[in-house]
């Protein structure tokens, strides 16, 4: 088993100490898709296990990319945002280099999967961001605003109002806005 086989076996199976030892021999790519389970890097086969301390340790090293995405092109940040992970939610966002607006396969973003499911804290999180777009539109064209007022999300509805420049008007492709969402 070569050294990226042991670290996508240890990313797998929870085994820090392997994952440690691969690191520390230099003769690992941690941004290398695996061959199977969707052919998916290292962080996000660790992730999916809620292997959390793994996923920092990758995250921590100097040549781990952030904006790395899964099959369906969603960033770690995305995928955090969905479940309001506020650890890995925040190590990104402090990455000069993260691409907060950076969309997945159906042009939904960070902020849009914060909205979509609710998760308060990832959206205050996003928003004090200076590079967030929160008037960027998904695939039917609607807005983060768009879903969290279809969602029902009051809370996030009141965050998102109280910026300036929203869009509270745009429209998606069927010709729905946010108030009749």
């Amino acid at each position: 088993m070569t050294k990226q086989e042991k670290l996508v076996q240890a990313c797998l199976d929870g085994d820090i100490e392997v994952v440690r030892s691969c690191l520390s021999s230099g003769k690992v790519d941690i941004n290398q898709r695996t061959n199977f389970d969707e052919k998916n890097t290292p962080v996000f086969l660790a992730y999916a296990r809620r292997h959390h301390d793994i996923v920092t340790l990758l995250m921590e090293q100097p040549n781990f990319d952030v904006n790395q995405v899964d099959v369906d092109g969603n960033t770690l940040l995305y995928l955090a945002c969905c479940i309001g992970d506020k650890n890995i939610i925040d190590f990104l966002l402090s990455r000069p280099r993260m691409e907060v607006n950076k969309p997945n396969n159906n042009e939904e973003t960070p902020l849009y999967a914060a909205c979509r499911y609710g998760q308060t804290e990832s959206v205050k999180r996003l928003l004090l961001h200076r590079h967030i777009n929160f008037n960027k539109v998904n695939n039917e064209k609607e807005l983060s605003f768009y879903v969290a007022c279809r969602q029902g999300h009051i809370n996030i509805i009141k965050l998102l109002l109280s910026r300036r420049n929203i869009d509270v008007n745009k429209a998606n492709i069927y010709g729905d806005t946010p108030f009749n969402a």
